[in-house]
């Protein structure tokens, strides 16, 4: 339902509005919503407008559209279905899209990377959500630079299951900045080869929490579900948090120590299960060792 309002209710406030509403008519009795007062007292506009996205019968009957055409602070609610991410880019910018494209770099439109998740964004789909993100075509710069989603920091993306394979990541997590928060909760990706789900270069000072969420493989067991490595944007001073609490993989969990940050980030892993949990290196690439792991009550596939 489009435009609806969440409020934070404080009947302290909602009282003192509604003594407000009587004073101002005189005694008398003058029918006001209370929220708006909260509003009004708090200064703060605490709406947030909720657009759905569905096969049928919803705002938007692609993803891709409902980010490109709304704001960020516009919540995006996905219905039961399945969407086809492939078919969504070719419906907006035409059929031949996937032949002639060659990558984001040489494009200002975000969307090259994937579905843009900007500052702000929150998608929670409902139950039986399939985003289907499985490239079948023969063009490399579609493995080497697409992902499903791409975003920046203080998002979240809960309650849906990624089907991906021959794409770059399931979600290209990379460009979180100071004090932004990463949230992806409770999804299921499923995938057939040796595709990342969620990995990218760490922005500067952001906290990465990824909770609940389940990594399949059926195309063997080599890659990684989770895998991040510092010194995204090649920054000094980028030190961050992540954290990984209730999760089952197929694969492993890693974090590389990357580039010339001397802060140190901090890695979480807690009642999990993956085939390995470990922070490594790369010859030829560290210069400083900036990842630390803390990890319990996991299980590691020997």
């Amino acid at each position: 339902m489009k435009n609806c309002k969440n409020y934070t209710i404080d009947f302290t406030r909602i009282i003192m509005g509604v003594m407000i509403a009587v004073a101002a008519s005189g005694g008398g009795v003058m029918v006001k919503c209370a929220s708006d007062h909260v509003d009004q007292i708090s200064g703060k506009d605490q709406s947030t407008d909720i657009v759905t996205v569905a096969n049928s019968g919803g705002d938007y009957d692609s993803l891709l559209r409902a980010l490109k055409e709304t704001d960020s602070k516009t919540k995006i609610i996905i219905k039961k279905g399945k969407y086809n991410i492939f078919d969504e880019y070719m419906d907006y910018y035409g059929d031949t899209f996937w032949d002639d494209y060659t990558g984001y770099l040489n494009s200002d439109d975000p969307f090259y990377r994937g579905l843009w998740m900007e500052a702000g964004r929150n998608i929670t789909g409902e139950m039986g959500v399939v985003i289907d993100c499985q490239y079948s075509g023969d063009n490399d710069f579609v493995k080497t630079y697409f992902s499903t989603f791409a975003n920046t920091g203080d998002v979240v993306l809960k309650n849906v299951t990624i089907m991906f394979s021959n794409i770059r990541y399931a979600i290209h997590d990379d460009f979180s900045v100071l004090d932004q928060t990463v949230q992806f909760q409770n999804i299921r990706f499923i995938r057939s080869d040796q595709t990342t789900a969620i990995g990218g270069g760490l922005g500067s000072g952001g906290q990465y929490i990824i909770e609940g969420c389940t990594f399949d493989s059926y195309g063997g067991d080599d890659g990684w579900d989770i895998n991040y490595h510092a010194s995204g944007g090649k920054s000094v001073d980028n030190k961050c948090e992540i954290r990984v609490t209730n999760c089952y993989g197929a694969r492993g969990c890693g974090f590389w120590s990357n580039g010339p940050t001397t802060e140190v980030t901090e890695c979480y892993v807690s009642n999990s299960k993956f085939k390995k949990i470990i922070c490594y290196t790369i010859e030829g690439y560290t210069q400083e060792i900036n990842m630390h792991l803390t990890e319990w009550c996991n299980e590691v596939d020997k």
